[in-house]
């Protein structure tokens, strides 16, 4: 098993807003803080655009927009709901690793939760850089969860569990390693900042989620970091975990408030390379 085998097949696709989508006002508050870092009505590449839930608020609030996915899923939703950016969303269907697009087009890269999927994400960093304007930027964004939440507790369960019974399952680059590989690409900082705050948070906003629920997302797949597992594992992951979120003495079934933000890491293209 030489790569991960995400299958975006159509109950995923389904689930998808409902599982990863953002309310409203964070998504309003997301494409204005994008919007932000860029010239009057950029051209973004969103690289996994998926269904749409960050590039049909950029489009709608002016950007210019074209997203690629591999998933023929996944972008039939995306142009489904789409009427509100009326043409400024184009959907592409397409591989982040061979970007089938003119050098120096863009005036941002878009990648949230996609560069650790990829295979070969130091490829992909340099395709990105390639079709990025002298100058340009590459977002990377993250979804964050409290991790002292039980949401964020049993997420890094879950993870330890993983390695422990599965240290063989593939894994691609983790966020530690995005920085030297970025480094390598050519990319720089897009601004100084503290190393120790390198990410900047866009929206912040309040879930309310039972433990039961999560556990049960995991479960049945509908959760993005158990797609990979082989039915065996997952069998064997939950049980330990099950019982993990029983030691702790966890209440299952009522629901909890859990923090949520979404953050991004913003490099640069030197505007002197060209």
């Amino acid at each position: 098993m030489d790569r991960l085998n995400f299958d975006f097949d159509r109950r995923v696709t389904e689930r998808y807003d409902a599982l990863r989508g953002h309310p409203p006002e964070a998504s309003a508050q997301i494409a204005a803080g994008l919007l932000a870092r860029l010239p009057p009505a950029p051209e973004v590449l969103e690289i996994g655009v998926g269904t749409g839930r960050i590039a049909i608020p950029l489009a709608t609030a002016g950007a210019c927009v074209v997203g690629i996915d591999r998933s023929d899923a996944m972008l039939a939703v995306l142009r489904d709901q789409a009427a509100s950016a009326d043409d400024r969303l184009e959907a592409v269907l397409g591989d982040a690793e061979a970007l089938p697009f003119t050098a120096e087009r863009f005036d941002a890269v878009l990648c949230v939760h996609v560069l650790h999927l990829l295979t070969h994400p130091a490829a992909a960093l340099a395709g990105f850089y390639r079709v990025l304007k002298p100058g340009g930027l590459l977002i990377l964004g993250r979804d964050w969860v409290d991790p002292q939440s039980f949401a964020g507790d049993l997420r890094n369960a879950f993870r330890r569990i993983v390695m422990e019974l599965g240290p063989d399952v593939p894994a691609g680059a983790g966020a530690r390693e995005l920085p030297a590989l970025a480094a390598a690409a050519g990319f720089v900082p897009a601004i100084a900042s503290d190393a120790s705050t390198p990410e900047s948070v866009l929206a912040r906003w309040q879930a309310s989620l039972a433990p039961q629920d999560m556990l049960a997302g995991i479960r049945s797949r509908d959760d993005a970091e158990s797609w990979v597992l082989p039915d065996t594992l997952l069998a064997q992951v939950m049980t330990r975990l099950d019982t993990y979120a029983r030691d702790t003495n966890l209440d299952l079934t009522t629901a909890q408030t859990v923090e949520r933000r979404f953050l991004i890491t913003t490099l640069q293209r030197p505007s002197g390379d060209a």
